[in-house]
């Protein structure tokens, strides 16, 4: 969600607004070219049209879920009520749900919360007048999204004369369609009008207003030699080593053991040493395991006040850390005496590749920012660069409280952390170079465009004159994933793309045969992140 920069964005915001007041649209924007204000703009329109009993709000939001509901709460202070909603609010009863109704306007949340209240009848649609779907492309992939247009808005709309309007809002399709022909991605686009029952709409976008470098400006991909046929071998060991240990939690920790945050992190430590390698695992063991645990009991003993059974869940989790602590040490110094672990290399070929990157760019004093896609191997990477030479580095993931992401965050700005690894954040000014350690689903999901900008600009004309933000890709290939994106925008134009108003009933006679979705599939939402720092 951006910020304004100049008249072409705000004929942009215009033309979407008038789109979307008069039909139902999936609006295809480049990103940070004003979706917020879009959808303020409908919010102050269809809210104060509609009536005291079906005026809510729903912001279907995927990730970077507490700043964005910050931003609507700054912009409706003293006029409209903003709730954030996460995981916790699962366990709700019917009462919490309408006391949330009754005492907020809009809702902001992830698909899943949302899908879980309204098939539970927690919530209904009857109350809402709008419906916004931010990053609507993943419904093409049948996440919750998916889930509740298939098995609450499309049998809604078919039973009731109700009055609600949708959006949809995307930058392009998911990195699964990158590589496929345009008939494959043309059924995507129309897919997704027959979801969400609503018509494609694509401004134009003059190229000089365009964020994006051009395609062989800025962007280095980065070239990993493959790992030894030992590493292979360790990887495998360690799942093993990594399965026994829960044995041995299980055994000294009883049902503590069972939560499902321990055998949650542990699962993780595999990842940590095949993407990072030993020195970092060995940290993970000893280290980043405890850290995690602590900040999600902070995080549950500030969030749990209407869930007593999750704050005692808190609780016995935080009484068994000492055991816990005791026993991962034991692990750790068990195995570094394992003949087959003292043969594995400290750091794996990818860690040493980003090393030797950071190295070599960091000559001056100047912002380094690390994207990883997991927060498992957050702590651990920005352990084994801060051993380097270039001083500390720092880390902040969605799992930790705002305190210690505040603290990170000031320290960095300040200069005192000289490279950030982070797993949500988006666009923080003035960073001189920027590395995506793993690969990202869609080509603006780490949109690292303004980062070689101040963050006063406006406009083309101007335009900072300071070297651009240098930016590296080990595993996607930017070049590709820019063109993706163009085809994607073009495709979207095309009349033949845009479905009839027959057409999109199409999904609605066929959802009765559809197979409704499990709730295991939906836990991967996130619902934490950061924007806009």
């Amino acid at each position: 969600m951006g910020a304004t920069r100049g008249p072409w964005v705000d004929d942009c915001q215009t033309s979407c607004f008038k789109q979307i007041v008069d039909k139902n649209t999936i609006v295809f924007l480049p990103p940070c070219e004003g979706t917020a204000m879009v959808i303020v703009r409908c919010i102050d329109r269809l809210h104060f049209d509609a009536p005291a009993d079906a005026n809510r709000v729903m912001l279907v939001i995927p990730d970077c879920i507490q700043q964005k509901a910050k931003m609507f709460q700054r912009h409706y202070a003293g006029n409209l009520r903003v709730a954030q909603l996460g995981k916790l609010e699962k366990s709700w009863p019917k009462q919490k749900w309408d006391e949330c109704m009754e005492s907020n306007h809009i809702l902001v949340g992830p698909p899943d919360i949302f899908y879980h209240a309204l098939t539970n009848a927690f919530l209904s649609l009857k109350s809402f007048c709008f419906l916004v779907f931010d990053g609507c492309d993943r419904a093409v992939r049948g996440d919750a999204m998916a889930g509740i247009c298939h098995d609450v808005l499309h049998p809604f709309c078919s039973q009731t004369s109700a009055s609600i309007r949708i959006a949809g809002f995307t930058a392009s399709l998911s990195k699964e369609s990158f590589d496929r022909g345009e008939i494959k991605m043309q059924t995507c686009v129309q897919l997704l009008q027959r979801l969400f029952h609503a018509s494609v709409f694509t401004p134009d976008v003059p190229d000089e207003y365009h964020r994006n470098r051009s395609e062989d400006d800025g962007f280095t991909k980065v070239d990993v030699a493959p790992e030894g046929a030992e590493h292979g071998k360790c990887v495998k060991f360690l799942h093993t080593w990594v399965l026994d240990l829960e044995r041995k939690c299980t055994e000294r920790l009883g049902a503590v053991a069972k939560i499902k945050d321990i055998p949650r992190i542990l699962g993780q430590l595999p990842t940590v040493f095949e993407q990072l390698g030993r020195d970092a695992f060995l940290f993970a063991i000893t280290n980043g395991v405890m850290s995690q645990l602590e900040s999600k009991i902070s995080l549950l003993k500030q969030r749990t006040q209407h869930c007593p059974e999750r704050r005692q869940e808190a609780e016995a989790l935080e009484r068994t850390l000492p055991a816990l602590q005791e026993l991962l040490l034991e692990a750790a110094s068990a195995l570094e005496l394992h003949a087959q672990w003292l043969s594995t290399p400290q750091y794996s070929a990818k860690a040493e590749k980003l090393m030797e990157i950071v190295t070599e760019e960091q000559t001056e004093p100047e912002r380094c920012l690390v994207l990883v896609k997991d927060s498992a191997i957050s702590g651990p990477l920005a352990h084994i660069l801060s051993e380097m030479p270039l001083g500390p580095a720092g880390f902040i993931c969605g799992k930790m409280t705002t305190e210690q992401r505040n603290d990170t965050l000031s320290r960095f700005r300040a200069g005192d952390i000289a490279v950030l690894v982070s797993t949500n954040v988006a666009n923080l000014p003035d960073c001189q170079l920027v590395v995506h350690f793993d690969e990202y689903r869609t080509p603006q999901a780490h949109q690292t465009a303004a980062r070689g900008q101040s963050p006063g600009v406006k406009g083309p004309e101007s335009l900072r004159t300071e070297p651009p933000c240098r930016v590296y890709y080990f595993e996607n290939d930017p070049q590709l994933a820019q063109k993706a994106a163009k085809r994607m925008t073009t495709l979207a134009k095309r009349p033949e793309t845009v479905l009839r108003e027959e057409d999109l009933e199409f999904e609605e006679e066929s959802c009765a045969k559809r197979p409704r979705l499990v709730p295991g599939i939906l836990e991967g939402e996130g619902d934490c992140g950061l924007i806009n720092v």
